[in-house]
């Protein structure tokens, strides 16, 4: 991997003095791991529930990431195979909903998209697996759309708006952090991204969670 590297290359200035290292985004993550946190405490054990689950781990470990550097690439390794964690799951979600066998273009699909993602992986940088990662993510959105509970699917345009955003914002640190912070050294650009990954994954888990107390 190069270039951009999770967390040390997030646009928010390291606490020195303090233990947490870039309090602002682990705040908004600790808020997001919470939010999920009910959704998961609410809902039975089943398919629903390991996704909640994965969705809570990632959050808390990215929290984490926020809070605490370690040096080397243990932190952006942990992150990418929570963020399989979260596909699969979602996967999982989906396909006990639909009862249906996988179409096989698509299976061949999603495995040229997961070969795609790891060569990002170990041979580009975090700029270039997010949008794989995300790509795995929507494609399973737009298979399963039928499955989809009522609110995501009405809503689906503005998740994916919402994922644009993220990622331009993501961009926008790569090339344009250090002058940021030279103009602005003590504000946490950072929390944009974050603020906005709160939103997705809180309309995201909500989403699944009403249907899924609906049924109930």
């Amino acid at each position: 991997m190069k270039g951009f590297l999770f967390p040390f290359n997030t646009c928010e200035k390291i606490n020195k003095r303090g233990f947490i290292q870039q309090p602002y985004s682990a705040i908004i993550n600790g808020i997001s791991a919470i939010i999920v946190l009910f959704f998961l405490l609410h809902t039975k054990l089943g398919p629903l529930f390991y996704l909640f689950l994965s969705i809570f781990f990632f959050q808390i470990y990215h929290m984490f990431s926020h809070m605490l550097h370690i040096n080397g690439n243990i932190q952006t390794n942990t992150i990418h195979i929570i963020s399989y964690l979260v596909n699969f799951s979602l996967f999982y979600v989906l396909y006990e909903k639909s009862k249906q066998d996988l179409n096989i273009y698509f299976l061949f699909l999603y495995a040229f998209l997961i070969l795609l993602d790891l060569y990002a992986f170990f041979h580009l940088s975090t700029i270039y697996f997010i949008p794989t990662q995300v790509i795995l993510f929507m494609s399973l959105l737009f298979y399963y759309y039928q499955q989809l509970p009522s609110l995501l699917k009405n809503n689906l345009s503005i998740l994916l708006i919402n994922i644009l955003i993220i990622y331009g914002l993501v961009l926008n640190e790569k090339y344009n952090c250090k002058n940021m912070l030279e103009m602005f050294p003590n504000f946490p650009f950072h929390i944009f991204i974050e603020i906005f990954g709160l939103l997705f994954f809180s309309f995201f888990s909500f989403s699944f969670y009403q249907e899924n107390a609906y049924k109930e």
